[in-house]
């Protein structure tokens, strides 16, 4: 699927890796803003729920989004049009992508690590205690946002935690690293492991480090292969959506099993299987569909 970009803004005719590098300067430039909205928002509402979870989207929102759409502005004189929909009213590979992206999320528990009896090496014993706050602090705050009643707020969370990142996260890393990198390098599988790789370092959660890596390289596999953003989007909502959702209707004991328990080594294995079946059958369409689809010369 190498088709020919002809971009017209100002950063049009530069190398795909400058996109890159323009980017993700934005988003570290959003970065550093976010922190000085934070320090401003936890002093004026303390350190309340209300104030992190306002502080989640503003951060999702200049972080992600706002740098993504920038860079496509710069690129292409338009805010979208920079972001691949190859083919996006084809729902073959949404239902195909649906059916990798939920057993990837079953699969990938077998690549957590167990913070309750992982041994750091001697050499990495000053980064354990810095893991262990930064994920008992993440699990404090889920653990908090399940306890939420209010319809209003919980509609808030829900948008944070599945709408906010499947739009943001999925133009920054795929929209525009992944493609950037792929452009740089004429390789999709570089590009898919090195964006694949920042998206799991950038959660900062280095227990499920290997599984978000995986999920990134999965969602950019699918990227690579559809050229079409809002089939990631939509996988990464409904990963996000349901991991969110399947938690709280187990802390209000609607449902029975916990979905934080890891699941037995057969539906991992299986789920492997099915993932491996359903990446290959969305490559093995998608190029069917390209041929269909290429003119008659």
């Amino acid at each position: 699927m190498n088709r020919i970009e002809s971009y017209k803004g100002a950063l049009g005719k530069q190398h795909p890796i400058m996109h890159v590098l323009v980017g993700a300067s934005l988003a570290t430039v959003g970065l550093i803003i976010t922190g000085i909205i934070g320090v401003l928002i936890l002093k004026l509402l303390d350190n309340s729920i209300e104030s992190m979870v306002l502080l989640q989207i503003s951060s999702q929102i200049v972080v992600f989004i706002l740098p993504a759409l920038c860079l496509s502005y710069l690129v292409d004189k338009n805010m979208f049009s920079y972001f691949d929909t190859f083919d996006k009213k084809n729902i073959v590979k949404y239902l195909i992508g649906i059916v990798a992206v939920i057993s990837a999320a079953y699969f990938i528990q077998i690549m957590v690590i167990d913070k309750a009896t992982f041994v750091f090496p001697e050499s990495l014993k000053f980064f354990e205690s810095i893991a262990k706050l930064a994920q008992n602090e993440y699990d404090k705050f889920i653990a908090q946002l399940l306890t939420i009643t209010n319809p209003i707020m919980l509609l808030i969370v829900f948008v944070m935690v599945a709408v906010m990142p499947a739009i943001g996260e999925e133009l920054l890393f795929r929209g525009v690293l992944q493609k950037g990198f792929e452009q740089a390098f004429k390789n999709k599988w570089m590009a898919i492991f090195i964006s694949g790789t920042i998206f799991g370092i950038i959660h900062f959660e280095f227990y499920n480090f290997f599984a978000l890596c995986f999920m990134g390289f999965v969602l950019g596999y699918i990227y690579a292969i559809t050229k079409n953003i809002y089939i990631t989007m939509l996988l990464h909502f409904i990963n996000n959506g349901t991991a969110i959702v399947s938690m709280y209707l187990y802390k209000k004991n609607m449902i029975s099993m916990n979905p934080e328990d890891i699941v037995p080594m057969y539906v991992m294995l299986i789920a492997g299987v099915v993932l491996v079946i359903s990446l290959v059958g969305l490559w093995k369409y998608s190029e069917q569909k390209e041929i269909a689809n290429a003119p008659i010369s």
